[in-house]
């Protein structure tokens, strides 16, 4: 785990976005800077490290060090009472690699949610700010949006949708419906419906839903992933709605088949991609090609008594 900081905390920063400084009050850091925070093996280890790890960001003037668990001072002793963070929030990244057998090479951001109204008048500024954070990553030519929105609540409160409209995304956004066994009846109901039959909220790719493990599932089984995709599965093998009106959609029910549709779509982004990774080679063989004729020819004769030749590195 490691934090990618691009930007510095300025404490005089007007909390005002705008295009100049769109995550008040961070101001661009005019480069980029990884610091190494914690390597772990154990996936029990996970959250408490990820937690410190956010907290280490939002207090940016104290020493990061004091933050990791297992060493530093703060984790070991835990934040003092009534503890304010310097920041409300960090655009800074928490990034955490993952490492394995027969894992792919895949980035994943996982963005703040999207809110319109504010607790008090001093975080209303955040409203703009956490837009402004989902738009400098919506608009990655290259990125695959999944626009989560939950089924508990009124779809047309979903403000993501619009931000993803106004960049022209659609058709890189997969919609993904959770909470599923939450869904009221009467007109929420009804406009899900429409959504499933793509006649509202309309996505090219269209939507998938997902049940994730409910707040008494334990996260630190062994077998947790195991359990939560049984539990998911039975969900929509018994409930009515899935077994009844909405069977029509069960092939897009499950993460298991989101998983499937993203290792295709992954390979096809791959598979495009090809020309242009060839032609940067091929750049960069003609740059080494070069660079390599400016050497001299090697000596055909008397190789132990030659002069010492010079010697170029290459960084691919």
């Amino acid at each position: 785990m490691s934090l990618q900081e691009s930007y510095r905390y300025s404490a005089t920063t007007r909390r005002i976005p705008n295009k100049k400084i769109p995550f008040p009050p961070w101001v661009d850091n005019d480069g980029f800077t990884v610091k190494h925070f914690k390597t772990i093996s154990q996936k029990s280890e996970l959250e408490n490290v990820l937690r410190w790890a956010q907290i280490a960001l939002l207090n940016p003037t104290l020493d990061y060090h004091s933050f990791i668990p297992g060493t530093g001072s703060v984790a070991r002793d835990g934040l003092p009472e009534n503890f304010k963070h310097e920041a409300d929030f960090s655009p800074n990244i928490v990034a955490i690699e993952i490492s394995g057998p027969r894992l792919p090479a895949l980035s994943f951001y996982d963005l703040p949610g999207i809110f319109q109204s504010a607790a008090n008048k001093e975080e209303e500024y955040l409203i703009r700010v956490f837009e402004n954070l989902a738009r400098k990553f919506i608009k990655h030519p290259k990125a695959l949006i999944i626009c989560a929105r939950t089924m508990a609540t009124d779809p047309g409160n979903c403000r993501t949708i619009t931000l993803i409209r106004e960049e022209n995304a659609q058709k890189r956004t997969i919609g993904v419906l959770t909470m599923p066994d939450r869904l009221p009846e009467g007109s929420i109901h009804h406009d899900f419906d429409k959504i499933l039959r793509k006649e509202a909220h309309v996505l090219p790719r269209g939507y998938f839903v997902t049940k994730q493990p409910g707040p008494t599932f334990s996260l630190h089984r062994s077998d947790y992933h195991i359990q939560a995709r049984e539990e998911e599965e039975a969900f929509f093998n018994t409930d009515p709605r899935w077994t009844g009106e909405w069977e029509a959609f069960r092939n897009r029910c499950g993460t298991g088949a989101i998983q499937s549709y993203l290792s295709q779509e992954f390979a096809r982004l791959i598979v495009g991609s090809m020309p242009s990774i060839e032609t940067k080679i091929n750049s960069r063989v003609q740059f080494v090609d070069e660079q390599l004729s400016h050497l001299p020819d090697l000596p055909q004769e008397n190789v132990q008594v030659s002069t010492t030749l010079p010697m170029l590195g290459f960084l691919f």
